[in-house]
């Protein structure tokens, strides 16, 4: 991230000054600091939780002024592969088997060795839910800015790992965050605090549904888990810690009608008497 791109995600212009840097730093964490965002679904949440990383790391640079000589490396074209890292300080020491990157290293390590720098890199992993529950340990191939690389996983970890790699002083750091593999039987909404909400959907009749009925479901587990849903219940139900790590288990209600099969074995005086209750029931 240079330094233009630091004052756009701000807002700002080169004639900016601490205070102005401060001010719109501000602006953007009080909309959109993790504290800040209750009742949001997991997408909008993590749009704001970028922005408001962002714009962090953007303040951080702006503020210690990151970018003293930052200009001898535009003779060197690494590819629009690093558009989206985090920082460039690290590339050399985690490419650093190609020419280029040995090169960039070098310099790098003169030019600054009397300073820290840290690059962060975001991955994603795909797990099952055997392996949560497990807290497994396993090698997995990840991608780091579309360069694949093997890493070590620990699921105990979850909902995210981080990975240190250090060269001739220079630090990069790999954030790897899970993600769930979908399933027939469940969904899930995986919480700030790395809890799990398990989403299972039953479809009942309309004869359940107005009198009421006993469930029982397999968790994951391999437990029963029994409920009594009321007559007229609501289209959801919770039943608290029985998703994963904490999380619950979310049963949504799904009413299907009958079939017009099965309505026309219906006489026509029945059917009228069933019309009749349900304009009762449906007038307010």
């Amino acid at each position: 991230m240079n330094k233009q791109k630091c004052l756009d995600i701000l807002g700002l212009d080169n004639n900016s000054s601490s205070n102005d840097i401060k001010k719109a730093y501000k602006t953007i964490a009080l909309k959109t600091h993790p504290d800040k965002l209750i009742d949001l679904t997991e997408e909008e949440r993590e749009k704001k939780e970028l922005i408001f990383k962002n714009a962090s790391e953007a303040y951080n640079r702006l503020i210690n002024d990151d970018f003293i000589g930052e200009n001898i490396f535009e003779d060197f074209d690494f590819g629009s592969i690093f558009e989206n890292i985090e920082g460039f300080e690290g590339i050399g020491g985690m490419f650093s088997k190609t020419s280029g990157m040995k090169m960039f290293s070098g310099m790098a390590s003169r030019l600054f060795e009397n300073r820290k720098f840290e690059s962060i890199f975001k991955t994603d992993v795909i797990i099952s839910y055997f392996d949560l529950l497990n807290e497994r340990k396993m090698d997995k191939e990840i991608s780091i800015c579309g360069i694949p690389s093997k890493a070590t996983i620990d699921c105990s970890n979850f909902p995210k790992q981080m990975i240190t790699r250090s060269f001739q002083g220079l630090s990069s750091t790999v954030e790897i965050n899970f993600k769930l593999e979908k399933d027939d039987l469940f969904d899930n909404l995986i919480n700030s605090d790395g809890t799990v909400d398990l989403i299972y959907t039953i479809k009942v009749s309309h004869y359940q549904y107005y009198k009421g009925f006993s469930y029982t479901l397999k968790h994951l587990d391999g437990n029963d888990v029994n409920f009594n849903v009321k007559k007229l219940s609501k289209k959801s139900l919770k039943i608290k810690k029985r998703g994963l790590r904490g999380g619950d288990l979310i049963v949504k209600i799904q009413l299907i009608n009958p079939s017009n099969k099965k309505i026309n074995c219906v006489n026509n005086e029945d059917y009228e008497k069933l019309l009749n209750i349900l304009k009762i029931l449906c007038e307010e």
